[in-house]
């Protein structure tokens, strides 16, 4: 990896960062969700048991 350009080094480093941060963002989301709701009917829930 030492003969690729430095644009190209810092360009997969950013890649990797921000795919890593949108899924970081889902996950927090949805532990502030939990918190945040007034009402626990208000929640999103993934897997319902009706």
């Amino acid at each position: 990896m030492n003969d690729l350009p430095d644009n190209v080094r810092l360009l997969s480093i950013y890649q990797a960062l921000l795919l890593s941060v949108s899924s970081m963002i889902v996950f927090v989301g949805g532990l502030a969700e939990s918190k945040l709701a007034p009402v626990e009917n208000l929640l999103t829930h993934l897997y319902s048991d009706e």
